[in-house]
């Protein structure tokens, strides 16, 4: 019964998902905008179980067992050797889901409804005549109303949606219009290369229809910004400049895109999974101009060291004119949060908060300056020695005369303490100079990163800006900025992205150790004392705060990834006019996933 309840809200809360996309009135479109291919329930369940085979010395059987037979509960008379999925049409009231499923017969058909039944999803028609009894008259009412037809039905009681079968297919929708737009099973050729796709479609309909639908649904996620009882105008007005601009980005995709590829694929044999994203722009749209911009400015630290690295990332992303605004604006709204937050600092004397004010002033002054140098453009690299401590080395491209402001940063970082110290043009190399920063609170917090003595290098140039830390910070530095001398700049990927993940899941639970305080604390559940002294039981519900604890996770992805093989990828770059990402994971983080359900299982689907 307990399993059978938690899955039950774990499908509502998808249904739930797709409903959020759609209003109840729609105007007919003949194409979906966005198709999901979902892979068949048996291929799925075969990705589970090689997760769940890496859980520990043996696997967890069990485990996988019993998260089977729980899905299978809903899944009657489904054919579970086919995929389905999911169409979404754009129309006048928002954009409308249809998910679609795959039934071999019309037996299997009035197997799954009535199970449906079972499950308190009710159906009217329903399944068989003497159940019309359980149907309320105001239901039977809304059934006349909709003129359905003798393979439609609508879905009442725990969700209110209507249902329609042909040959072969069942589908479900909020919306009738749209659910009669739905023939036949999804495209399964977006499943050629991929174990799930998605696609969306820019030539499924003119783009000021798709603008026109996504309205709706820009309206709904702007509508919901609203100012907390206790939240500041300036905390609010950031998170509204970050959700604007997220919303943009959106709509901006849906409606210029003239397709965009989303493919997810795992490895049963190399226990490997990777995920691919291809995005093309509509002719002369802001997204084509866009996606053009990547790979056109030479990156100024090509040719910088990755090998044995535990983490290295690249960047040289061209800001178009939407992400150049969105970088000016966030500056300044940002910068009003840091200097209110300095201002009302009850344990900072007046002196520390004016060097903190002008160290903030300072920071979002750069900040706005790489909007108007229109480009992101550095590098990071880690290092870990045995001791499981980093040496690290980075840098960036800083627009025009921001050198003084970062050599003024120093003075001033090395002003907020008596105990802070700044040497000035320690060493010079190829013109860079270097100049020797000790935080002694910085090795209390990050040892891990900065050492016993908290010491960081700073290399300033007219174009560039150099960071390193570590017991080989200052050797690094050094090699780093000859690598790019040597090599010069050069074009390639847009982004380039390796992280073991180990080490710094290793780093972030010694943080936690160290500050126990910094992780938040379960919210305490609500309990009647004297029901529990009397051993009676509370009306309230269970309160649920979380599958499970950050803790438990953080414990989880120590055990996954230290057999090792736990290195995570991402990249993006450019072929023609196509953006292309590519995102990949090794064994440890599909060992990590399935040590996750296999905790979720036991705690709330076992019996």
């Amino acid at each position: 019964m307990t399993r059978t309840c938690c899955a039950s809200r774990i499908v509502l809360c998808v249904l739930a998902c797709c409903a959020a996309f759609g209003n109840r009135s729609a105007a007919a479109q003949e194409k979906p905008s966005i198709t999901v291919v979902l892979p068949s329930f048996d291929d799925l369940f075969a990705d589970f179980k090689v997760a769940f085979d890496l859980v520990g010395e043996k696997g967890d059987d069990k485990g996988f067992e019993t998260l089977k037979s729980t899905i299978e509960t809903f899944l009657v008379g489904i054919d579970t050797t086919k995929p389905g999925g999911v169409r979404i049409y754009p129309t006048t009231a928002g954009l409308q889901p249809v998910l679609s499923f795959p039934v071999k017969n019309a037996q299997d058909y009035r197997k799954l409804v009535m199970n449906l039944w079972d499950l308190d999803i009710k159906t009217s028609p329903p399944p068989e005549p003497r159940l019309i009894r359980q149907v309320p008259p105001s239901v039977q009412q809304r059934t006349v109303r909709a003129r359905l037809t003798a393979d439609e039905r609508l879905v009442f009681k725990l969700y209110d949606a209507f249902l329609r079968q042909e040959p072969g297919q069942v589908h479900f929708s909020q919306q009738l219009e749209q659910l009669r737009l739905a023939k036949g099973a999804v495209p399964a050729n977006l499943l050629e290369k991929y174990r799930l796709a998605a696609l969306v479609d820019g030539t499924a309909q003119p783009a000021e229809k798709r603008k026109q639908a996504f309205e709706v649904a820009k309206r709904e996620m702007l509508a919901a910004l609203v100012r907390g009882e206790h939240e500041s105008e300036v905390v609010f007005n950031s998170r509204k400049a970050l959700t604007e601009h997220q919303v943009a980005e959106l709509e901006r995709f849906f409606v210029e895109s003239e397709k965009i590829l989303l493919g997810w694929n795992l490895s049963r044999e190399k226990k490997e999974a990777e995920l691919n994203i291809d995005i093309a722009g509509l002719p002369g749209s802001d997204i084509e101009k866009s996606v053009e911009l990547l790979d056109k400015t030479p990156d100024e630290f090509a040719g910088v060291s990755k090998k044995d690295a535990v983490f290295s990332l690249s960047l040289n992303f061209a800001l178009d004119p939407l992400r150049q605004a969105f970088v000016k604006n966030i500056a300044n709204v940002e910068r009003a949060v840091v200097k209110k937050a300095i201002d009302e600092a009850e344990k900072k004397s007046k002196e520390e908060k004016a060097v903190d004010s002008d160290l903030a002033d300072l920071v979002f002054d750069i900040l706005d300056g790489t909007a108007q140098l229109g480009v992101a453009n550095g590098f990071i690299r880690s290092w870990r020695d045995a001791g499981g401590e980093l040496s690290t080395v980075a840098g960036g491209r800083i627009p025009d005369g921001s050198k003084a402001k970062f050599e003024k940063m120093l003075t001033t970082l090395a002003q907020r303490s008596t105990d802070n110290k700044l040497e000035e043009k320690i060493h010079t190399e190829q013109e860079i100079e270097i100049h020797k920063l000790t935080i002694p609170k910085l090795a209390q917090e990050l040892p891990e990163f900065v050492g016993k003595d908290g010491v960081v290098y700073v290399g300033i140039h007219d174009k560039t800006v150099w960071l390193a830390a570590g017991s080989e910070g200052l050797d690094l530095l050094k090699r780093s900025i000859g690598e790019v001398d040597s090599t010069g700049p050069k074009n390639g990927l847009v982004i380039d992205l390796a992280v073991k993940l180990g080490p710094y899941v290793e780093i972030l639970n010694n943080y936690y150790i160290r500050n126990p305080l910094a992780a938040p604390a379960p919210a305490a559940r609500k309990t009647d004392d004297s029901k529990k002294k009397s051993g009676a039981k509370s009306s309230e519900p269970r309160r649920v705060e979380a599958f499970i604890s950050a803790a438990d996770l953080r414990k989880l992805a120590l055990e996954a990834f230290k057999p090792g093989k736990d290195m995570a990828t991402l990249t993006l770059g450019r072929e023609d006019k196509t953006a292309k990402v590519r995102i990949k994971f090794e064994e440890g983080a599909i060992r990590f996933a399935g040590s996750a359900l296999s905790k979720f299982v036991k705690e709330n689907l076992e019996d």
